[in-house]
C-alpha cells in the first residue's frame, strides 16, 4: 500500500497521461524503495531466525517465510507491480462507481484533516 499510495500521490499532482504514469511509477519506486528493501530485509532475517528452532514446523515456516517475503519485495514490488502498471496506464486509477462515490463521501484526505486541525485550533 505504501509503493502504490506513493505513486498515486505523483499521479495526481502531474498531467494524468501515460508518460505521467510511467513517471509517477519510477518515482514512487525510487522514493520507497528503501524503505521496502529494508522492511523486507528485517521481515526476512525474522523469518530466518526461526531456522534455528528444534521443531522442525518452525523450520519450515522461517524458510518459507523469509523466502516469501524476499520473492514478494523483488519481484512482485519491483519487476510486477510496475510492468502492470505500465500497461494499464490510466486504468490503474479506475474504480467501479459505486466505490468512486463511497470514496468521494468518506475519503481520506490529508489536506481536510490539516485544516480541521486548524480550524479546531483557531477556535
Amino acid at each position: 500500500m505504501f509503493l502504490v499510495a506513493r505513486i498515486r500521490e505523483f499521479w495526481l499532482e502531474s498531467d494524468q497521461t501515460h508518460a505521467d504514469n510511467d513517471e509517477s511509477v519510477a518515482l514512487g519506486i525510487a522514493r520507497t524503495g528503501r524503505v521496502v528493501t529494508a522492511a523486507a530485509l528485517v521481515m526476512s532475517i525474522l523469518f530466518a531466525s526461526l531456522m534455528v528452532a528444534q521443531v522442525s514446523i518452525m523450520r519450515m515456516f522461517g524458510l518459507g517465510l523469509a523466502l516469501a517475503v524476499l520473492v514478494d519485495a523483488t519481484l512482485v514490488r519491483m519487476m510486477l507491480l510496475p510492468a502492470f502498471m505500465h500497461v494499464l496506464g490510466r486504468w490503474n486509477w479506475w474504480a467501479p462507481k459505486p466505490l468512486r462515490r463511497l470514496h468521494d463521501r468518506i475519503g481520506i484526505s490529508e489536506v481536510g484533516e490539516l485544516r480541521d486541525a486548524a480550524v479546531h485550533a483557531q477556535d
